[in-house]
């Protein structure tokens, strides 16, 4: 996070190949990224606030992502924080109804996904990077083409219409579409 004009993503999940895998592929896209092994320190990064995007998992230890939810109800914040992006490997799960009613702004279906598509919902839901890494690796830019190229559907995501939680900022950079 040398570049503070860089927008913050705070990737919360308990797998560590999935934090290392957004972290590299969102940094590549110019993102500045933060991560959590659980519910708790995640809980504590994002009352500290300041993140632009939550990537949030349902199921960590110490603290599942439906009760970090639950806390920011009523959690004081130090810095306010842009939409929250569920992540989830469990299709038709009741707790995706339960975490749009918590103020969710899109799920994200893990194992539906590529990275490229990943780096498109975040693009959707906070914008382009304000600035890209100068030194940029050429061989992360031909790995995103690769995946790209080689499944080019849509990500299996699902935009929640319900309303924020206190984490969103009052200037968010979200829209609020609905997917058809």
């Amino acid at each position: 996070m040398s570049n503070t004009n860089q927008q913050r993503i705070l990737i919360a999940d308990d797998e560590q190949y999935i934090r290392e895998l957004y972290q590299e592929v969102l940094e590549d896209a110019g993102y500045a990224i933060e991560t959590a092994k659980d519910g708790k320190e995640a809980l504590e990064k994002i009352t500290a606030g300041g993140y632009d995007l939550i990537a949030l998992d349902v199921v960590m230890p110490q603290l599942d992502g439906l009760g970090v939810l639950q806390k920011l109800q009523n959690a004081k914040l130090q810095q306010a924080n842009g939409p929250i992006l569920l992540l989830t490997s469990l299709v038709n799960d009741p707790a995706v109804k339960d975490a749009e009613n918590l103020g969710v702004k899109q799920v994200l279906y893990k194992t539906e996904i590529n990275p490229q598509q990943l780096v498109d919902v975040v693009i959707k839901l906070i914008g382009q990077p304000a600035a890209k890494p100068a030194a940029q690796d050429a061989s992360a830019v031909d790995a995103t083409a690769t995946a790209e190229s080689t499944d080019s559907a849509t990500p299996q995501t699902k935009e929640s219409t319900a309303q924020q939680p206190a984490t969103e900022p009052s200037q968010a950079k979200t829209t609020e579409e609905k997917v058809a």
